[in-house]
């Protein structure tokens, strides 16, 4: 443990020029480390590095790779290590955080069965020494786009550090799954019903479904992954509790894809499950390349595919509905009070200058809008691909561009070091979406921008939003900077 410990200080000179703010907290926990002293015992043979990348699958047998660590440890070691990579991967790609869940107890579980599991103290101690190495190397790679969860990984480790002797960590509890959900889960069953769907007509292919994985899941809403038999792409199922708001969402992708708008495929509508089956598009995440050569050209892509977006004749039955936003932004300001209640007169301050303004938050709502458009919902190729259309209303164009540069903002937040990069990407993307849709943006803009400042404040409060959740002081830091901003907007009353 105390070598470890001493070797987390080689992570500490980057992460003290990246993210300054970081570096109390992670030195604290290397430091509980120390203290913890060197009487462990008895040691085992220890892989050194284990995790799940370090095993592959030969004829259905593990076999055990990269052994230039094998040394003599505590048996938690390994175990921490294993545990820790699995809690990364479930932080890093959110939608594998119910896999994650039910993988903890079943390793637990085949281990006990050749010995006993180490001791809950040990495990905890050396999960928290795996997930401070993972944060320390992320501030030696160029992968930027993980730097915003350093906190995260950073508030668990503390957490754990902090259990007491007799530390339990309890596995995450498998969400209990609809009926409905169990069945789109069963492969024989979605064999059956994907067939004529992934055949088309006339077809005689006759593919089968040999796998199906829960992407996510939102209230109300659950994102199925399946694969086919070789040759086959991936499909995705999104199921939606009400069947309603499933068959707009496969409306609206239909028509935008029946007139050349890049989005999903839609294969088709399943009305027995409510569930809307379609290709996911090609192309990288817009995210991932916001510190790359090509940014400004994938700013300008995502900007061309907004404003025709805004200019097409979408035909959509909802419009933006100011009376219930105004009572969502009351409700935000309330959760994010009684959360950080030193946070609730900014939050409530948003919401009462925003009721003021209702006028105008109406005053234009005749175009459609994608409403949820943000970096983590564009894909970029040879064009930008846009996901997650289930909330396309008609509304003010304006409100697309200040939600999507609000949550650059966030990530500004998220990683200090290149808030300066991500206010250049910002200008790049409004000067694109001016020149691609004549439009200027007036004063309505600060008005949006706070909207969404509020909204975003609210998801830290409740973990949700897009990925990279933060907890603890990391949380109350950025839930303080977004109510500034939208403090500031509307204290500006117009477009940055």
């Amino acid at each position: 443990m105390v070598d470890d410990a001493h070797d987390l200080g080689a992570s500490a000179a980057p992460l003290a020029h990246a993210a300054p703010a970081l570096l109390p907290q992670f030195l604290e926990s290397v430091g509980r480390l120390v203290d913890i002293g060197p009487e462990e015992g008895p040691f085992v043979a220890s892989h050194g590095g284990f995790r799940t990348d370090q095993l592959l699958l030969v004829r259905d047998e593990p076999v055990i790779i990269d052994l230039d660590g094998l040394c003599w440890a505590n048996p938690a070691r390994d175990v921490g290590n294993f545990l820790a990579q699995l809690r990364w991967k479930a932080i890093r790609e959110s939608h594998h955080a119910g896999f994650v869940g039910a993988a903890i107890p079943s390793f637990l579980e085949g281990y006990g069965t050749v010995r006993e599991i180490p001791a809950e103290r040990w495990r905890a101690c050396y999960e928290a020494v795996a997930l401070l190495k993972i944060a320390g190397r992320r501030f030696r790679k160029l992968t930027v786009s993980e730097w915003s969860l350093v906190p995260r990984l950073l508030d668990e480790a503390e957490a754990l550090l902090r259990s007491s002797d007799r530390v339990t960590v309890a596995p995450t509890a498998i969400p209990v799954l609809p009926e409905s959900v169990r069945e789109a889960l069963d492969i024989a069953g979605m064999t059956a019903r994907l067939r004529p769907l992934l055949d088309g007509p006339g077809g005689n292919r006759s593919p089968q479904v040999i796998r199906a994985e829960l992407l996510s899941q939102k209230p109300g809403r659950w994102t199925i992954g399946y694969g086919a038999t070789e040759g086959e792409p991936e499909v995705i199922g999104k199921m939606f509790k009400d069947p309603v708001r499933g068959q707009r969402s496969h409306q609206t992708m239909q028509w935008l894809w029946d007139h050349a708008f890049a989005v999903p495929r839609p294969l088709g509508f399943l009305s027995e499950l409510s569930m809307l089956v379609y290709r996911p598009v090609p192309g990288r995440p817009l995210g991932n390349g916001l510190f790359d050569d090509r940014a400004a050209a994938d700013m300008d892509l995502a900007a061309a595919w907004l404003a025709a977006l805004h200019r097409s004749t979408l035909p959509l039955d909802r419009s933006f509905d100011v009376g219930n936003e105004l009572k969502n932004l009351r409700t935000w300001a309330v959760v994010v009070g009684e959360r950080h209640p030193d946070h609730a007169r900014a939050a409530e301050r948003i919401s009462k200058r925003l009721a003021e303004l209702a006028f105008e938050l109406g005053a234009e709502t005749g175009h459609p809008i994608h409403k949820d458009f943000h970096y983590e919902h564009v894909f970029v190729a040879d064009r930008a691909h846009v996901i997650d259309l289930d909330e396309a209303r008609l509304g003010d164009p304006t409100f697309d561009v200040a939600h999507f540069c609000a949550y650059l903002r966030l990530l500004a937040c998220r990683v200090p070091a290149m808030a300066l990069t991500l206010g250049q990407r910002r200008d790049e993307f409004i000067a694109a979406y001016r020149r691609r849709s004549g439009c200027d943006l007036g004063q309505r803009y600060g008005a949006f921008y706070a909207y969404t400042c509020l909204k975003i404040a609210k998801q830290l409060c409740m973990h949700s939003g897009v990925a990279g959740r933060p907890h603890g002081e990391e949380e109350y830091r950025q839930t303080a900077a977004m109510l500034r901003e939208g403090v500031a907007a509307l204290n500006c009353g117009s477009e940055p």
